[in-house]
């Protein structure tokens, strides 16, 4: 037996978007997560939160770049 779950809408990503960025450090503004919520059309509830967690992980990897990729020397302080 097979349980259909719609795609969410405009107002569930956007909750999804908030809820998953809600404990991460961002720059975003409300203007950016309504750019998200109307580009994110068509995603499912596990793609959005693979992009924000793939989003997350961004300033690791530009730090991971300039150390030559040591991630052993990367601190805490080092992340944004």
């Amino acid at each position: 037996k097979r349980i259909y779950i719609p795609l969410p809408d405009n107002p569930g990503r956007r909750q999804l978007l908030q809820t998953l960025l809600g404990q991460t450090s961002h720059n975003l503004n409300s203007k950016d997560i309504e750019q998200l919520v109307q580009q994110t059309a068509g995603f499912s509830g596990a793609d959005i939160r693979s992009l924000c967690t793939e989003g997350a992980m961004g300033p690791v990897r530009d730090i991971a770049l300039k150390l030559n990729n040591n991630l052993e020397s990367i601190n805490l302080s080092d992340v944004p």
